[in-house]
C-alpha cells in the first residue's frame, strides 16, 4: 500500500519534496530518509535533532510502519492488538485537555481479568507532546493495561483552537499569548490537569489500580494532585533536581534560568522550539520554571510542597540515566527522591553502555524508544506495573537525604 501523500505549503516541504503528513511537528521531512539531517524547517539548531525525532515519530506512526523500497517510501501494515482513541478531558475550570486512550482488544484468551491489570497514566516532560509516549503506551496496553496519555494545557493539542487552527503555527503562538499565558506548572499542570486525567481513569475504570509513569516534570508535579492517595505505583523516568549545580553545563543552566522570564515577558511566551524542544511554553510556565531553577531545592522550596511529597505513599521505581543531558550525576536524582520518605523506593541508574542496542546513548528522552522494549521496558516496567513486583531492592542514598529535609 502506498503511503498517502498530503499536500502542504511549499515552504515546509523537505528537499526531496516528499510531503508526508506530520501533525506533531512543523516539518514533514522528519520521516524522510532522503533528506539531510537538518532540513530548512526552523525547528531548532540542535545537531541531529531531526533524525532523533524521526525515530520517535516512526514509533508513533505504528501500526503502519515506514519501509524504504529503493526510492519509494511505503507504509507496511502490521498486525496490532491495541485499540487507540482520542478522549476529551474537561477540567473543573472548564479548560479542555486532549488525551489518547490505549486499550487491548478483547482476545478471549487473557490470563488475567481486567480488574487484575492496572490503569496507567503517563505524565509528560516539559514541552513534550503525548504522541512521544505512544510506543510505550501500546506496549503496556498489549499486556492488558489501560493507558492514558495527555497534553498539558498549552502543549500539543491542548489549546483552545479548532483542529484546523492547531496546525497553524501563528495561531498556536497567538493562543499561547492570549488564551493561556497564565497557565502554571504547579497550579495548572499539577493540581488541575493531572487531577483531571486521574479522575477520568478512576471514573471509567473504578475497579483497577492506578499507576503513574512520570517523565521529568511529570514526577515533580505527581504529589500536587489531591488524588495522590489513589496512585498505588509510580515510575519516575529521569526526574531530577534542575538547579544549575546539578547541570552538566552550570553556566548555560543559569543563563536559561534568567533568560526564561525576560524572553517570555517580551514575546508573551517562550519559544522552546527554537532551542530544539517539541513545544513552546506559556509565559507563566516559563517564569515558574525559572524561579524553580534558581532555588537549591528546585520545586520543593515551600513547606507545603514538601508536605505534599511526603504524603505520597506508593511503591516508587526511579529510573535515571548516566548520560542525561540535564543532570550530571546521581546526586541530582537522589536529591529529588529524598522528598518522598513514605514511598517504597527502588532506584536504577542506567549506563547506556550496559543497555543493549543503545548505541552508547540513552539521554533524557531515550528510555521511551521502542528499540528498548526488551532491554528496558520488559526488564523494569512489566513486572512492576502489571504485578507490582519491585525486584531486588538496591540501596538508595535518598534515605540519607531524608534526614536533612
Amino acid at each position: 500500500m502506498d503511503l498517502p501523500h498530503t499536500p502542504g505549503p511549499p515552504a515546509r516541504l523537505c528537499p526531496c519534496a516528499l510531503a508526508l503528513p506530520c501533525p506533531a511537528v512543523p516539518c514533514c521531512a522528519l520521516l524522510c530518509p532522503l533528506c539531510p539531517p537538518v532540513p530548512p524547517c526552523g525547528l531548532g539548531p540542535r545537531p541531529g535533532l531531526h533524525r532523533e525525532l524521526a525515530d520517535y515519530k516512526s514509533d508513533w506512526l505504528q501500526p503502519s510502519r515506514l519501509r524504504c523500497d529503493g526510492n519509494n517510501l511505503r507504509a507496511v501494515t502490521v498486525r496490532m492488538e491495541v485499540r487507540e482513541g482520542h478522549v476529551d478531558l474537561r477540567c473543573h475550570d472548564g479548560f479542555l485537555l486532549k488525551g489518547t486512550l490505549f486499550e487491548r482488544q478483547d482476545s478471549g484468551d487473557e490470563t488475567k481479568t481486567a480488574e487484575d491489570v492496572p490503569a496507567v497514566l503517563i505524565s509528560s516532560a516539559t514541552g513534550t507532546r503525548r504522541w512521544f509516549y505512544a510506543a510505550i503506551a501500546r506496549h503496556l496496553a498489549s499486556l492488558g493495561c489501560v493507558v492514558l496519555t495527555y497534553d498539558y494545557r498549552g502543549i500539543g493539542d491542548s489549546l483552545p483552537l479548532s483542529p484546523e487552527k492547531l496546525l497553524d503555527p501563528e495561531r498556536r503562538i497567538q493562543s499561547l499569548k492570549e488564551d493561556i499565558s497564565n497557565a502554571g506548572i504547579s497550579s495548572h499542570w499539577g493540581e488541575v490537569d493531572q487531577t483531571t486525567a486521574i479522575r477520568f481513569l478512576q471514573n471509567r475504570y473504578p475497579s483497577r489500580e492506578l499507576c503513574l509513569i512520570a517523565h521529568s516534570v511529570g514526577g515533580h508535579i505527581s504529589s500536587l494532585t489531591p488524588l495522590r492517595d489513589k496512585i498505588k505505583r509510580i515510575v519516575f523516568i529521569n526526574v531530577h533536581n534542575a538547579h544549575p549545580s546539578y547541570a552538566r553545563e552550570p553556566l548555560l543552566r543559569w543563563g536559561l534560568a534568567y533568560l526564561l522570564p525576560i524572553v517570555s515577558r517580551v514575546l508573551g511566551y517562550f519559544p522552546m522550539k527554537r532551542m530544539g524542544w517539541m513545544e513552546d511554553l506559556p509565559k507563566a510556565v516559563a517564569e515558574e520554571w525559572s524561579d524553580q531553577m534558581k532555588c537549591k531545592d528546585y520545586c520543593y522550596t515551600t513547606q507545603t510542597q514538601r508536605q505534599l511529597a511526603a504524603a505520597m505513599e506508593a511503591d516508587l521505581l526511579a529510573i535515571s540515566t548516566t548520560d542525561d543531558e540535564y543532570c550530571k550525576n546521581l546526586e541530582g536524582f537522589e536529591h529529588t527522591l529524598g522528598y518522598y520518605p513514605n514511598c517504597n523506593i527502588q532506584s536504577h541508574h542506567l549506563s547506556p553502555h550496559d543497555v543493549k542496542n543503545s548505541g552508547g546513548r540513552l539521554g533524557h528522552m531515550g528510555f521511551f524508544r521502542s528499540k528498548f522494549k526488551q532491554s528496558l521496558w520488559m526488564r523494569y516496567l512489566d513486572k512492576f506495573i502489571v504485578r507490582g513486583h519491585m525486584g531486588q531492592r538496591k540501596p538508595s542514598r535518598a534515605a540519607k537525604l531524608r534526614s536533612n529535609l
